[in-house]
């Protein structure tokens, strides 16, 4: 068990996105109560992942936020430090044509079932992300050890009205898991790197981290392996079905 305290101590955790349109996309009419339904399942991931992972201790950001609160956030990073623009700019793509689908529909939702139909002809035309993990770059300290930082958004839209608690922790984990597969594949192969440059081609061997559509079916359940590892297995399942792994 993981102790709570010393987790946040590295991860900060914050909420992100205009309260009404909070409001408006997830049908709660307090997002004060969403925030503490959220910070509660978050615990309780925490509280389950194994003790002594080192990537666990590396500092990190976790952030629940509108699609749009989303975007503006990978557009600051990518002017700040412009890491991976190649693959955040086709996260920032992705989540612009899910927003304005359901921009679209918003109108027609008056139940859960409208919004579980809406997910499925939406979901048909494009990858619909729940969520996105980068890690910041990466070096080899002086001693030798490895420190890297990452942030992870996870959004809060309409369809977290027809999530299951199961299906927001496998998210969740999955997310964190992007991040801890990148560390120890660095980890476990350090006498690969020689150079900066070594670090990506490192991630993307053992990853399968390119950009091809095979590489990225393979590349997440690598990731979804490491989530089981961690002890989810089930809230994995619960997310992307038995053909997770």
């Amino acid at each position: 068990m993981t102790d709570l305290d010393k987790f946040y101590q590295f991860c900060k955790v914050s909420f992100a996105g205009d309260p009404d349109e909070v409001t408006r996309l997830t049908g709660f009419l307090d997002p004060n109560k969403l925030e503490k339904i959220l910070r509660g399942t978050l615990d309780k991931i925490v509280r389950r992942f194994p003790d002594g992972e080192d990537a666990l201790e590396e500092k990190g950001q976790l952030l629940f936020c509108t699609p749009q609160a989303s975007i503006e956030c990978w557009e600051d990073v990518m002017k700040k430090i412009g890491s991976q623009p190649g693959i955040i700019n086709g996260y920032i793509k992705h989540l612009k044509f899910m927003k304005k689908e359901w921009e679209n529909v918003k109108d027609t939702l008056r139940s859960r079932e409208d919004i579980a139909i809406a997910n499925q002809v939406i979901g048909s035309k494009i990858i619909c992300p729940d969520g996105y993990c980068s890690m910041l770059g990466s070096e080899i300290k002086p001693d030798g050890s490895l420190t890297s930082r990452y942030i992870i958004n996870i959004l809060l839209d309409e369809r977290i009205n027809i999530r299951s608690e199961d299906y927001l922790i496998g998210v969740i984990v999955h997310e964190f898991a992007e991040f801890t597969t990148k560390y120890y594949a660095l980890q476990n192969h350090m006498e690969e790197i020689k150079t900066p440059e070594d670090h990506n081609r490192v991630i993307k061997k053992y990853t399968k981290s390119g950009a091809s559509s095979e590489e990225y079916l393979e590349h997440e359940k690598i990731v979804n392996r490491e989530a089981a590892r961690l002890g989810f297995e089930k809230e994995i399942v619960a997310m992307d079905g038995n053909a997770a792994f």
